[in-house]
Formats: C-alpha cells, structure tokens, sequence
C-alpha cells in the first residue's frame, strides 16, 4: 500500500508526463502534499517502479489490474519475438 503522499502525487503524474517540481506546487497550494512530502513521495514511487522520470519530466507506470489479468492468460502464444 502506497503512503497518502505518494499517492496524492501519484495521481497527479498518472495521466500524462508532468513536470515534477510543477506538479508538487500544485499539490501544496490545493494542501494536498506538504513540500517535504514530495522527496520521500518521489523516492517511494521509484523505489515500487511506479514512476518514469526523465529530466523535470514524471509520468506515472502502474496499469489497472484488470488490464493486466486479462492479458496475463495466453500472450506468449501472441507474441512475436525472436528467443535465444
């Protein structure tokens, strides 16, 4: 389970890549993420590898799990790829 800050953040950089430091004002002015929440927040996804950071840029990795049990079953058998 991801800590209430992580999450608020997470949410805010889920839809599309975000500039973190952006991302984190936005959050403190709604009083939604203190300021030193943001760096355990960060550390947090990153450490689950639930976020892709690049430069000032964040977006969000995770996928409902729906999506993900529904493809689980059978997609070696669609995948076209070459083994060594």
């Amino acid at each position: 389970m991801l800590s209430a800050p992580a999450t608020r953040l997470y949410l805010e950089l889920d839809e599309r890549p975000c500039n973190i430091h952006r991302a984190v004002r936005a959050l403190a002015a709604e009083g939604a993420l203190l300021p030193e929440q943001a760096e355990p927040a960060l550390d947090e996804l990153t450490r689950r590898r639930l976020l892709w950071q690049e430069g000032d840029l964040a977006f969000g990795l995770a996928v409902e799990a729906s999506l993900v049990n529904a493809h689980r079953e059978g997609w070696t058998q669609q995948w076209a790829g070459v083994w060594c």
